[in-house]
C-alpha cells in the first residue's frame, strides 16, 4: 500500500507541478529541497520525517479536507461510494459546497494535527529515531480534495487555504508548526503553495475574508470522474 506521502507527491509531482513559494520564503524551499532528496523515511503517527542533520529532524505530516463535509464524514465521498454502489454513470454527485464546511473542515483537522506534534517528537525519541535534544522542524501538507476544487463566485478565482484570514490567523498562533504546503485543484489544475511561519504579512497582503467568499456551488456528473481513481 502507498503511503500518504507517496501518495500525494505522485499525484502531484508526476505531472511536473511545481512548487509556488510565498513570500521570501524560496530560499527555505531550496533547502527543503535538499532535506527530502536525502530521504523521506515513510511511517504512520507522523507520516514521514526526514534527517536534517545529524541532531535535526524534519516532521512531515498530511492530511485532507473538503468543503462538502457533513457531520458524520465527507458528503462528497460518501457520494461517490454510493453511485459506485449504484453503478449509475450518469448520476449526479450532490452534495453542500459551502465556506463554512470549508473552514470548519480546514480548521479541525489543522488544530487536531497541531494538538499530536508532541507524540510524534515523542514517537521518533522513543524509536530511537531522535534525541532528547533533537531540534524538530514541521511541516504540514494541506490537501484540498474537494470535487472539481474551490472557486469563488464573484471573482471566479480559486481559494488557497494559506489565504484565507481565519487560517492566517490559526497559523500565525501556532508557531510549532514551521512549514505549509498546500495543494489544491481546480478542474485538474494543480497547484502547490509552500510558506513558512516568517512570511505571515505576505500572507496578509493577500489576504481573502472568507466572511465574503461563496463558492460555486458544484454537482459533478459521474462521468467526469474515474470512480476507482478516487479511492
Amino acid at each position: 500500500m502507498m503511503s500518504e506521502l507517496k501518495n500525494l507527491f505522485e499525484k502531484y509531482f508526476s505531472f511536473g507541478v511545481g512548487v509556488i513559494p510565498i513570500g521570501n520564503s524560496r530560499e527555505i524551499l531550496l533547502e527543503f529541497k535538499n532535506y527530502i532528496a536525502r530521504g523521506i523515511y515513510d511511517r504512520d503517527c507522523p507520516d514521514g520525517y526526514s534527517k536534517i542533520s545529524d541532531n535535526e529532524i524534519l516532521i512531515m505530516e498530511h492530511f485532507c479536507f473538503d468543503s462538502a463535509t457533513a457531520k458524520k464524514g465527507s458528503e462528497s465521498l460518501a457520494e461517490l461510494a454510493r453511485i459506485e454502489r449504484e453503478n449509475n454513470i450518469h448520476d449526479v454527485i450532490k452534495c453542500s459546497i459551502n465556506m463554512t464546511n470549508y473552514w470548519n473542515n480546514l480548521e479541525e483537522n489543522f488544530t487536531r494535527h497541531c494538538s499530536k506534534i508532541e507524540k510524534y517528537k515523542n514517537n521518533l525519541i522513543t524509536e530511537g529515531i531522535a534525541k532528547q535534544n533533537t531540534i524538530f522542524k514541521v511541516a504540514f501538507f494541506i490537501e484540498d480534495i474537494t470535487l472539481l476544487g474551490n472557486v469563488d463566485t464573484n471573482t471566479r478565482t480559486r481559494i488557497h487555504s494559506i489565504f484565507c484570514d481565519k487560517f492566517i490567523d490559526l497559523f500565525e498562533n501556532s508557531s510549532n508548526v514551521d512549514y505549509i504546503f498546500d495543494f489544491s485543484e481546480v478542474d485538474s489544475d494543480k497547484k502547490v503553495l509552500f510558506v513558512t511561519q516568517n512570511d505571515i504579512k505576505s500572507l496578509r497582503d493577500n489576504e481573502i475574508k472568507i466572511a465574503d467568499v461563496e463558492l460555486i456551488p458544484w454537482e459533478p456528473q459521474v462521468r467526469l470522474f474515474r470512480i476507482d481513481a478516487l479511492k
